[in-house]
């Protein structure tokens, strides 16, 4: 009689753990059927003598242009040292980056809830999403080097949980929040720009868009809220103004 009083109540049990398998939490469960798209990014130079194309233009202006019309999940990241590190690849597991991560809360409406332990993405594409600039000096001008390239300003949505890096050959920027940040080495995105006739001689600028799991702002019942339009002004010193 014991055991025949028990089964209802394991099967309930049973039934109760299906259902909380199937439920969506903050902040890695969510679908991305419902996270930001239509995302537009545009990248200003502050000077005449700094030329910039986005992968939306066909031409070099004062002003780039790039849209991102991605679905993500969130995420975070370890600690970097390095540009190399932004996209840093496990070659001993394969399609596995080592260095962004995953992990759950178990209540859709607070992303740090009894959170799980990290779980390190496979696919980077579903987490980042990214778009490239070209930046070179105008042709013809008197000018044949720039140093220093960097982001001058940046203007980010508030309470979006979306942070924006921005990267070159010899440095980064990483940015949660809109900054006018104060230019030093440590933020130094290319050592030199210069006049270049052909794509193939300018420099490129990384910009990786993701929502920040740890934000507070990242959560599930908040998810479909997450979207907003990115702008970032960036900064050459020509040779007479480099300190």
């Amino acid at each position: 009689m014991k055991v025949k009083r028990l089964i209802p109540a394991v099967a309930m049990l049973l039934v109760s753990a299906m259902l909380l398998g199937t439920s969506t939490f903050a902040w890695f469960s969510m679908s991305k059927d419902v996270t930001a798209t239509d995302m537009e990014i545009t990248a200003k130079s502050d000077a005449i003598f700094l030329l910039i194309k986005g992968e939306d233009d066909a031409d070099y202006s004062t002003t780039g242009s790039a849209g991102l019309d991605e679905e993500l999940y969130p995420a975070h990241h370890e600690a970097w040292t390095s540009v190399a590190d932004i996209e840093d690849f496990d070659m001993a597991v394969a399609d596995t980056y080592d260095n962004w991560y995953y992990r759950y809360s178990d209540d859709p409406a607070v992303y740090n809830s009894n959170m799980t332990a990290k779980a390190y993405i496979s696919d980077f594409t579903d987490y980042v999403a990214t778009t490239s600039y070209l930046v070179k000096l105008k042709d013809g001008s008197t000018l044949t080097t720039g140093y220093d390239l960097y982001v001058s300003s940046i203007t980010i949505p508030a309470d979006k949980g979306i942070t924006v890096v921005v990267a070159g050959p010899d440095g980064y920027q990483e940015f949660s929040a809109s900054a006018t940040p104060a230019f030093s080495a440590a933020n130094i995105l290319a050592d030199t720009v210069e006049t270049a006739d052909t794509d193939n001689d300018a420099v490129e600028i990384n910009v990786y868009v993701y929502f920040n799991g740890d934000d507070s702002n990242v959560y599930t019942n908040n998810i479909a809220a997450l979207t907003g339009e990115i702008s970032f002004v960036m900064s050459a010193f020509t040779a007479d103004q480099n300190p």
